[in-house]
């Protein structure tokens, strides 16, 4: 029996071909969308699953506190000195680690590079259980040991057995090499952070940073830079390591570092994976199972809509066979059995498509998306099962309820359902469908006011140079300036302690009025040269520049009085209304421990407030100082019809003058791009289901559209005879279909308004207004829908009379 209803159904797909051919497509397309995004959050959330001891290795985070300054809630590592803390207060803890993530330089055999380093204490190698091809997990048991994967072993000398072999740390400290293991997957958080030269490469022990850093064995509270994992004993869980967790926080955090962090959060490994989305309060993962269920809706309503009404053309197949003894519950299976045919065929489709999208977002991403069919098969054989009888269950409903009589005589409204019913599905559709591509327009038109409110930095033609504070490259910092600025294709150049979207100014807590505490609030502080504000374009509202004439305007440790240009977020701090009564005035540093001298600074000039620290965070009260001790950075701002030219002169240059350490640029976009990657890559994928949900709206309209105006040809043709013209033909047929499109736009504005505003509101300043850009959607959708149907409706209509009369 069965294989006869598949029979039919089979059948009846070669027969209705068009309609057949819209309904695999969109039903296609919607697994297809929906599967694929499941796969994808499951590979992002399973990942270390190579490691043995994962279920027992949690991660101590930090949460910042409101006075951070920090856009993010949560921040995956925590300060250095935590690590012996928690293992000093529970010694039956199995294994305690830290990792500090440093770029340095390494040197073998007089090549030098900048590498990405994990430097660990020696329990790191015992908590996760790598594959060794040579040495052992003892490894970093000595300060000196150094672990290579296979693929940097090979990149750096040529082989993997290198056991013994030496490489120079920042061409000071030699460490030698005393293991080599397998290449760790992609698809491990030690791989997968967004952070540049983060893959792991080469793990080296904790002692050996803090002899070429400031670092301390026992750590430091000052900043959040360690990762620390806890691996537990089996009879233990996250909720007592939370508690301790807290105790320890409680009693060993110093009132200073409160002000920046004001908790731990222990967290599976599990988790490490996704915090960079959880930190950002971006719910991307989520976000994509949403929209792909979305997307698997509208794919089910188009063909429960179109099966409901393509149910008028089979109304006396149903009532001949209820005449010849055919059961109701027959019935329902054959029309169900039919859609599970349907839904069946499209998921081995959308599988297929799969098959070939996997590699390329693979090739494209550097994932390692696998599609395991023992894992996906029982889920894709319920989604199946759920989509067709979901989506049949309907069509099937309604064509077999009524007499046999009833559907001899073939009457169209008991078969083909209620067209209520049928105006529902279709503004549920068209709901989600507007509501995305609203989605898609605010999300844009937000990213344009990111682009615009970082325009007032040179972001193109500015090269900057990194790591100009190492001991060997710090004396020839101006030399490297003076000689730059003679070369071809050098406009300016300017030292810095940090450079726009990357990295955060020198936190301060100054008052108003000396010994003030009561009245104190943080400032962050930007060491530059002369002309740094100059060369980057900031407006001077009121006041001067720094001065090399001027001694005062230079920072010296033994100064009590330091001149600084401020911006306007700090004048409304100090309570100064206008930027030319600013000057002169003076603001002092909070005394404490760290810094018992007193210091007093002088306002000389004010700039206009810029995104300085990046658009994702709220502009903080910055002041800006003139303290050569600090620079990091040297920012070769180059003239843009002679760029390349530039670039070429400036790595020749640092070649000649510094020629032991290998230059290390990126162009300010780089820094930029960063985090505005994430925002771009947040509306390409909205984008994406956007597009694909209204074009499956628009194929499931086109379907509709076509089998309505078939059903009412003769209708049409008696409306021409009795004088109807080709216009009121057309608008009779728009306006039918058009009252459900209409309706969904009442449900879409309000949910897109409410989603829009969620998503703007993680941005300090965001778009004015919503409301344009949800109505621009709504007219795209509309529009577009518009023009499906009179497209139909012209065919129909433009046919002479005597044709319409002769249908049927």
């Amino acid at each position: 029996m069965i294989f006869s209803y598949i029979t039919i159904a089979l059948r009846n797909l070669f027969k209705h071909k068009l309609f057949a051919l819209i309904n695999i497509i969109g039903l296609t397309l919607g697994l297809l969308i929906f599967m694929f995004s499941v796969l994808l959050a499951g590979y992002e959330k399973n990942h270390d699953h190579m490691f043995d001891k994962r279920e027992r290795i949690f991660t101590l985070a930090s949460k910042f506190a409101p006075t951070s300054g920090e856009a993010i809630g949560l921040y995956p590592d925590s300060a250095t000195a935590y690590g012996p803390l928690i293992r000093a207060r529970l010694p039956e803890l199995e294994a305690v680690a830290r990792a500090v993530h440093r770029i340095k330089q390494f040197t073998v055999d007089n090549n030098s590079y900048y590498l990405g380093a994990r430097f660990v204490d020696s329990d790191f190698t015992r908590i996760f259980n790598f594959t060794y091809i040579h040495g052992d997990a003892s490894a970093l048991d000595h300060p000196n040991g150094l672990i290579l994967t296979r693929s940097f072993a090979e990149r750096l000398f040529g082989r993997a057995d290198v056991l013994g072999r030496q490489m120079k740390v920042e061409q000071t400290l030699p460490l030698q090499v005393t293991a080599v293991i397998e290449d760790i997957a992609p698809d491990s958080h030690l791989n997968s952070d967004m952070r540049p030269k983060y893959e792991l490469g080469v793990i080296a022990s904790y002692r050996a940073l803090t002899q070429i850093s400031k670092l301390t064995e026992e750590g430091e509270m000052g900043n959040n830079s360690a990762a620390i994992y806890v691996l537990l004993p089996t009879h233990r869980d996250r909720a007592w390591l939370q508690q301790e967790a807290d105790a320890m926080f409680d009693k060993h955090t110093p009132d200073e570092a409160r002000k920046s962090t004001e908790a731990l959060r222990v967290r599976p490994l599990i988790m490490s994976n996704t915090m960079v989305w959880d930190a950002l309060g971006f719910p991307v993962l989520i976000a994509a199972q949403v929209l792909g269920l979305m997307i698997l809706i509208i794919a089910a309503l188009n063909y429960t809509n179109l099966a409901a009404a393509q149910s008028l053309g089979r109304i006396r197949e149903v009532g001949l066979r209820k005449a010849l003894g055919a059961s109701r519950k027959q019935l329902l299976q054959q029309f169900l059995i039919e859609s599970l045919t349907l839904a069946s065929f499209s998921m081995l489709l959308a599988l297929a498509a799969i098959e070939w999208l996997v590699p390329l977002y693979n090739s494209g991403t550097g994932k390692a998306v696998d599609l395991n069919y023992a894992q996906i098969l029982p889920y894709a054989i319920g989604v199946t099962l759920l989509v067709g009888l979901g989506a049949g269950a309907y069509p099937a409903y309604q064509i077999s309820r009524h007499h046999p009589i009833e559907c001899l005589r073939g009457a169209a409204n008991g078969a083909g359902g209620k067209q209520w019913f049928r105006n529902i599905l279709i503004t549920a559709q068209f709901s989600l469908s507007i509501f995305m591509l609203a989605m898609v327009m605010v999300v844009y038109f937000q990213n344009q006011k990111i682009q615009e409110l970082s325009s007032s930095f040179n972001k193109n033609d500015t090269l900057v140079l990194e790591r100009l504070d190492i001991d060997g490259i710090v004396p020839k910092q101006k030399a490297l300036k003076q000689q730059l600025l003679n070369q071809e294709g050098v406009a300016a150049a300017s030292l810095s302690s940090a450079v726009p979207f990357h990295s955060a100014g020198h936190y301060r807590d100054v008052s108003k009025q000396a010994g003030d505490e009561a009245g104190q609030f943080d400032i962050a502080f930007v060491s530059v040269d002369f002309d740094y504000l100059l060369n980057y374009r900031q407006q001077l509202l009121a006041g001067r520049w720094f001065d090399e004439q001027r001694s005062q305007d230079v920072f010296e440790d033994d100064r009590a009085i330091v001149n600084v240009i401020v911006n306007q977020r700090l004048l409304d701090k100090l309570g100064i209304s206008r930027a030319d009564a600013a000057i002169g005035q003076t603001f002092y540093k909070i005394y404490d421990e760290k810094y018992p001298k007193e210091r007093q600074y002088q306002i000389i000039g004010v700039v206009a407030d810029s995104y300085f620290f990046g658009v994702h965070q709220p502009i903080p009260p910055t002041g800006f100082m003139v303290r050569p001790q600090t620079y990091k950075y040297l920012s070769v701002h180059l003239v843009p019809e002679f760029r390349q030219q530039g670039v070429l002169n400036t790595e020749s240059t640092w070649k000649s003058l510094i020629p032991n350490y290998p230059i290390q640029s990126k162009f300010l976009d780089y820094y930029f791009r960063l985090f505005y990657r994430i925002a771009e890559g947040i509306n390409a994928v909205i984008t994406g289901f956007a597009g694909i949900a209204l074009m499956l709206s628009l194929i499931g309209l086109f379907g509709l559209a076509a089998f309505m105006a078939q059903r009412r040809t003769r209708e049409i043709g008696i409306r021409k005879v009795l004088g109807a013209s080709l216009g009121q033909v057309i608008s009779l047929l728009v306006w039918q279909i058009s009252k459900p499109v209409l309706w969904s736009v009442l449900l879409a504005v309000p949910l897109s308004y409410l989603a829009a505003g969620l998503y703007i509101d993680f941005y300090p300043e965001a778009i004015r207004s919503i409301l344009p850009f949800v109505a621009f959607a709504v007219a795209i959708a509309v529009l577009m829908a518009w023009s499906i149907v009179a497209v139909h409706a012209w065919r129909v209509a433009r046919q002479r009379p005597v044709q319409s009369l002769r249908y049927e």
